[in-house]
């Protein structure tokens, strides 16, 4: 049950999961931000009524380490139409590969993962753009090798350091040339990789990037911590379910929430299928399927589908998007030779214009992140797609 601004206890409407992307720490992807660009976005939905963010929030606990943030977006005149937001906390758990390591090891581990990288950017920044996608132009791909070549070098000082730190409790075996060598590359790397950092303003800011990055790409490559990630979204389905039996439920997901909402729905055989909620829609912004399928090759391939299951299924993406995809030839991705399968939702792409303008064509980076304006009250195309998809009769 949920309390609306008129005071009147009542089942929502809806329930929408939320799924947010990496990067959080330089993009504001919050629930706040959700409740306040949805509540906006239906207020320009023709018949939809008026709707606001309610003053009340909070959180609760399902099992004994799962908390859920919740917000509601309320209907002024009506409390059975508000819309009730409950977000994944899938960062925690993506992080948990690093917090569980000595912080020694954990800025190894990250600048390990820096190096291992450089072959698979490589083959990105040499590739070729793929068909029905945004254009990995000349100065895209300059700026992506520049970042390679900073972020490699800061590893290696990261690496250097390491050195450096354990040169002092080794037996004092190494020559005086050597020492000289080794700190003149450690300087070098660390100037280099402090441009980095001074560009984007903040150095805290960036080094949790890292370590999420990290922590997915450990994901991506060998499925780490999968289950407790598909357990939570299940946990938080099964909850509305529970809870919210005349309410429709959704799921919206932006950047690598997509991956994870789509390695839920379409899991892999012989994966077990998680019961769950029936939805009655899905949207996906940003869903970078180009992307990841060019650094992990097959990583969407042979997916199932539950028989009988359908929703309202909406990829929404930026024209010029990088990372964004559109969701071509999906029907490929379903069952393994000689396996039949259902056939998935027929996926429904749409493009939409940037909320928050970027800074230069080169910079695909923070195309992606400009979905919607953090600063701007009014609603993103792109949430007004959303909200359309969610509010939809059928």
């Amino acid at each position: 049950m949920t309390r609306s601004l008129v005071g009147r206890e009542v089942d929502p409407a809806h329930i929408v999961v939320y799924l947010s992307g990496s990067m959080r720490a330089l993009y504001d992807q919050s629930i706040d931000l959700v409740a306040r660009q949805l509540a906006a976005a239906c207020n320009t939905i023709p018949g939809a009524g008026s709707f606001a963010v309610s003053g009340e929030s909070g959180a609760f606990r399902i099992g004994m380490d799962h908390d859920v943030n919740v917000r509601t977006v309320a209907h002024l005149t009506d409390p059975a139409q508000d819309i009730v937001i409950l977000e994944v906390d899938h960062r925690a758990v993506t992080m948990l590969c690093l917090d569980e390591m000595p912080i020694l090891r954990q800025v190894l581990a990250v600048a390990l993962y820096c190096v291992r990288m450089v072959p698979k950017v490589l083959c990105l920044i040499v590739s070729p753009t793929p068909q029905h996608h945004a254009a990995l132009t000349l100065s895209r791909r300059v700026f992506l090798l520049i970042n390679l070549i900073v972020g490699f070098f800061g590893a290696i000082a990261v690496l250097l350091g390491a050195y450096q730190i354990l040169s002092f409790a080794l037996p004092q075996a190494w020559s005086a040339w050597a020492d000289r060598q080794v700190s003149a590359s450690y300087l070098l790397g660390f100037v280099l990789f402090s441009a980095l950092f001074l560009r984007a303003g903040d150095i805290p800011k960036l080094l949790d990037s890292g370590q999420e990055y990290y922590g997915i790409s450990d994901y991506l490559r060998a499925g780490r911590n999968a289950a407790l990630l598909m357990a939570r979204l299940n946990d938080v389905l099964d909850f509305a379910e529970r809870n919210y039996v005349g309410a429709t439920k959704h799921v919206v997901a932006f950047s690598y929430g997509s991956v994870l909402a789509y390695d839920f729905l379409f899991p892999k055989p012989p994966s077990a299928r998680m019961p769950r909620a029936r939805l009655a829609s899905v949207t996906f912004m940003g869903f970078p399927r180009v992307f990841i399928d060019r650094l992990w090759p097959g990583y969407f391939a042979a997916r199932s589908f539950p028989s009988g299951e359908t929703f309202r299924w909406l990829n929404i993406r930026l024209p010029d998007d990088v990372l964004g995809s559109k969701i071509t030839d999906y029907a490929e991705l379903f069952g393994a030779a000689g396996q039949r399968v259902a056939a998935p939702p027929e996926p429904r792409d749409e493009e939409v214009e940037p909320q928050r303008p970027a800074a230069g064509e080169w910079n695909f980076v923070t195309r992606h992140l400009s979905y919607w304006d953090p600063a701007e009250l009014r609603p993103a195309p792109a949430w007004c797609r959303v909200a359309a998809n969610v509010l939809a009769r059928s």
